[in-house]
């Protein structure tokens, strides 16, 4: 995951690289929202998928090791 938020990132967080992953994205670009509206929830989907990991990071549990 960090090599494709990486990559993303390499390019400059508005520049291609979010852009084309917006437009990728058929719930926002596919419902005819403009670019502004369609980052906006997807920045808002990523802000809860976010918080949904913080909250169930507690929660896991590293498996044995073997001997």
């Amino acid at each position: 995951m960090q090599g494709g938020m990486m990559g993303m990132m390499g390019g400059g967080a508005m520049g291609g690289g979010m852009m084309n992953m917006m437009e990728g994205c058929p719930m926002a670009m596919g419902s005819g929202l403009d670019r502004k509206t369609a980052m906006k929830m997807h920045g808002e989907m990523m802000r809860a998928m976010g918080d949904i990991l913080i909250k169930y990071a507690d929660k896991v549990q590293e498996p044995a090791t073997k001997q």
